[in-house]
């Protein structure tokens, strides 16, 4: 279901991509694309860069009260978001079963945080670029030419697009494999034969 569903949006925004190529011509999809990928890169960057500070801000900084969260004064957000995944009873079973996938599981929330970051910015920067685009578009760049090969670029573009989109599905997905691979050292079966639960919950995961 998975791949499907991340074929489905390479396809489609492929498909998209080159209709918006055949509109521009090609001078102006590859200023586009150039944006695109100057946007990720940058984004990339400001992620990196801003990650480290925010994951290990206070949250009494940010205006919340580590008390109500039942974490002592200094609590961080890393904190916070590992206070809500070991909230879960899934997750407390997994780590008393297997304790050497404790820090391991414990990264997730700070690496969903990395990736939704990556993202959010990349749009956000993309948009900023799109005024630039605009300005060479009407003055620089008003011919429409070679629309096969803008269709080309754009399909390319639509592409890079999607693998942006799941960023978060591809950082996580290696990730879920590892706790699955960290499995076998949980007994799979009960004395009775059956799968054990939390070998079953695991695997779902996976």
């Amino acid at each position: 279901m998975l791949s499907f569903l991340v074929t489905l949006i390479v396809l489609v925004l492929a498909g998209l991509g080159a209709l918006w190529g055949l509109t521009r011509g090609l001078n102006r999809s590859l200023v586009r694309f150039g944006v695109v990928v100057l946007s990720a890169v940058i984004a990339f960057i400001m992620a990196a860069s801003l990650l480290p500070t925010f994951v290990s801000m206070p949250i009494a900084s940010t205006g919340l009260n580590p008390a109500d969260f039942g974490l002592p004064n200094d609590a961080t957000v890393t904190s916070l978001l590992q206070s809500f995944l070991v909230a879960d009873p899934t997750v407390v079973q997994i780590l008393e079963v297997s304790p050497t996938l404790a820090d391991f599981i414990l990264m997730l929330p700070v690496a969903l945080i990395a990736e939704i970051m990556f993202v959010l910015f990349f749009f956000v920067i993309k948009l900023i670029l799109g005024f630039v685009q605009i300005f060479f578009n009407i003055f620089l760049l008003r011919k429409k030419n070679h629309r096969g090969y803008a269709a080309l670029v754009g399909a390319v573009q639509g592409v890079f697009c999607a693998l942006v989109l799941l960023v978060p599905i591809f950082g996580l997905v290696p990730m879920m494999d590892q706790i699955v691979t960290g499995a076998d050292a949980i007994a799979a079966v009960d004395e009775n034969g059956n799968k054990s639960d939390i070998f079953a919950t695991i695997e779902v995961l996976g």
